[in-house]
């Protein structure tokens, strides 16, 4: 029944009013359904729209994902299935909110927390949904949309909270069902190679490639070999696009000085980071990518199977074309203003599309197709980026010399430290969630990055900018870069299965222990979690073997119950009790301790949770498998040796001492019994 009641307030909810603008009036201030109700959408000005108006939608998105949370399911039953439908289905609606195809619509920058009662507690719902709906995709099942699954989750799950989702994207199933994959386009023809593992390095801020690796996947992503959507494919080229350009300025000698982008378009640029990489000739073949795919989006060449809201791009509206091929217009303009070797290519690119489209598609980007110079280049990158009350062309200037401007009337803002960037560029008081992910905007922002809605301590923030930099250094003495090393080392070790008596292992277990003894004053958690954070996944890899067993046997149970005579089904029914009594303490085990992932993948430390606290949760584990082998086979292998039983060791630091025992000086690691070859 409660299944039922979620899914009519659902189904309500995607045709409510409050959750979308109609595009059409909000454009042409007219819409043909307005005055005889028959256009569901919100019908308002852009005079209406502000930051609090749009955190409004978000949060209305916000509550109906917390509220179709509670869809119950079982494993591998249509209710399952029903809701990871449902989650996709959100998710995308998240998605067209946060990348809206019209910029003045306000969009992810403009996501602030503190507006939001509901986000500290609403949002871990939504990044648990990111997370199961990225690892659930496979090209193998619904390759139509596992492109487009998979980009909108990546671009979303990396803007909410980049270290939550770092602990995932390598995790995927996106390098399964290669045959599926050759076959729908998903291969790379250099190196065959997923597209998507080369997608997904664009995400990961260190990689030194990444630019290089992100153009190389959008020049793929663009030729309509695979099934993706235009809206997802071209926000991602957008977000490419600010990533090259505040790299060129990166490796500059006067920095970010002349720095021409959209408000939005530098908040999310210094929220993604530029490449530690020069972009070299990066541009040039970015604009080609563009160049070529005009010709599929005005059908000058076959399209493939590229998508327009779910129909091939030769039967979508020519307005939906027009309208990705003015974004990308724009993107190019803003290239070349910023990147001057490129104007002369990107000006030719320009001219020919204004012979290539027909008039219906034309009206979307009138004023770049009959450019014939820059200066009407640039003049049509105002007319597409007019201000509104939600974004504007910003010049950024760090010297007092006069800056040659774009066009006259865009806003020029004086900020010698990047560092201050965002406090010239936010509309509130509040930084935006994005900017919550860069310490470049805001500078020892750890803690709000792990819990968004917390509101900055006077330490951190804008007041960290007016520190000394010995001051920002003070909170890592005590956690060295040597024992760092050996925390990595501890978790390879644990991560790959290996175990050797003795070695550079058993020495750094050793010392982080020892160095917890000495130091009783000091933050013995710190240390007590590099201990944990190796073992921790394969306590989790356990629990899903044991959460498995319990589901096998309740479908055999239920089997035996329908092929049973009349006199075993009430045994068979409290057998069945039993394993769904011993399932849910599985589940919730699981639950309790997958955010504690973050010890072992994660900077900074998660203070919300103790040793103590998962210590506590391991300690269940034992009984928990003696009373699920009361019922059915239980799994044994590595994971258990290598996750469970280190952490309930009597040699831990936090095992409780006993008369005549180990005095912990053994390291935990070189018990014999347990070790492998």
């Amino acid at each position: 029944r409660l299944n039922a009641l979620i899914e009519k307030i659902d189904n309500l909810s995607r045709k409510s009013r409050p959750f979308e603008i109609c595009p059409q009036f909000f454009t042409t201030k007219a819409c043909p359904g307005h005055a005889d109700k028959t256009c569901w959408r919100d019908h308002i000005t852009e005079k209406e729209l502000t930051v609090k108006q749009f955190n409004s939608r978000f949060r209305l998105h916000l509550l109906s994902i917390a509220f179709v949370d509670y869809w119950t399911a079982i494993d591998g039953s249509v209710d399952e299935r029903n809701r990871a439908n449902k989650q996709k289905i959100w998710i995308s609606r998240l998605f067209r909110l946060c990348y809206p195809s019209n910029f003045k619509l306000g969009n992810l920058v403009d996501l602030t927390p503190e507006l939001i009662p509901e986000y500290t507690s609403a949002m871990p719902i939504v990044k648990s949904w990111l997370q199961e709906v990225f690892r659930s995709l496979r090209p193998g099942e619904q390759p139509m949309y596992f492109l487009t699954n998979l980009l909108t989750t990546c671009l979303l799950a990396t803007a909410f909270d980049y270290n939550d989702a770092v602990t995932y994207l390598w995790r995927g199933q996106w390098s399964l069902d290669q045959s599926e994959a050759e076959q729908n386009g998903l291969i790379q023809d250099l190196g065959k190679l997923p597209v998507v593992g080369t997608a997904i390095h664009w995400f990961a801020r260190g990689t030194l490639t990444r630019t290089n690796l992100g153009v190389h996947s959008l020049d793929h992503l663009l030729t309509g070999r695979a099934w993706i959507e235009v809206g997802v494919v071209v926000a991602f080229a957008e977000e490419i696009c600010g990533q090259l350009i505040i790299t060129e300025y990166y490796h500059t000698p006067s920095a970010y000085d002349g720095l021409t982008l959209p408000r939005s378009w530098i908040i999310r640029a210094f929220a993604r980071e530029p490449s530690l990489q020069r972009n070299g000739s990066l541009a040039f073949h970015f604009v080609k990518a563009i160049s070529n795919f005009f010709k599929l989006l005005l059908l000058k060449e076959d399209p493939g199977r590229l998508q327009i809201h779910g129909k091939l791009i030769k039967e979508a509206a020519p307005s939906a074309r027009g309208r990705a091929v003015a974004r990308l217009c724009r993107c190019l303009a803003l290239i070349g203003h910023n990147i001057e070797r490129t104007k002369e290519s990107i000006l030719g690119i320009i001219k020919d599309i204004g012979t290539l489209s027909d008039p219906q598609v034309r009206t979307e980007y009138q004023s770049y197709a009959t450019a014939c110079n820059w200066n009407e280049v640039a003049r049509a990158l105002r007319t597409s980026s007019a201000a509104s009350s939600l974004d504007e062309l910003i010049v950024v200037r760090q010297k007092a010399k006069v800056l040659p401007t774009l066009v006259a009337g865009m806003r020029t803002i004086f900020c010698p430290d990047e560092g201050k960037l965002l406090k010239k560029l936010q509309l509130v008081d509040s930084p935006p969630t994005i900017a919550l992910q860069s310490q470049t905007l805001i500078p020892g922002l750890k803690q709000v990055v792990s819990n968004p809605g917390i509101k900055p301590k006077p330490e951190q923030g804008y007041a960290a900018l007016e520190q000394k930099e010995e001051d920002l250094q003070l909170e890592s003495e005590s956690y060295t870069e040597e024992e760092e090393k050996k925390a990595i080392v501890i978790q390879a070790f644990f991560r790959r299965h290996k175990r050797q008596a003795g070695g550079p292992i058993a020495r750094a277990f050793e010392d982080l222990a020892k160095k917890l003894a000495e130091d009783p004053d000091g933050e013995p958690s710190r240390y007590l979690l590099l201990c944990v954070r190796g073992p921790l996944p394969h306590v989790l890899a356990y629990l899903k073997r044991l959460h498995d067993a319990c589901l096998t046997r309740v479908r055999n149970l239920t089997k035996e119950m329908q092929d049973s005579e009349h006199e075993m089904i009430e045994e068979l029914r409290e057998k069945k009790d039993d394993v769904r009594s011993i399932h849910r303490e599985v589940k919730r085990l699981i639950k309790d301790l997958h955010p504690s992932s973050e010890f072992y993948l994660q900077e900074p430390l998660n203070p919300q949770v103790s040793v103590s606290d998962v210590i506590a949760r391991v300690l269940e584990i034992p009984n928990l498998v003696t009373k699920i082998r009361e019922f059915a086979e239980c799994p044994e292998d590595t994971d258990y040796d290598l996750g469970v039983e280190p952490l309930l060791s009597e040699r831990v630091p936090w095992a409780p001492k006993t008369k005549g025992g180990d005095d912990g000086a053994s390291p935990l690691v070189e018990s014999s019994e347990n070790s492998t070859p």
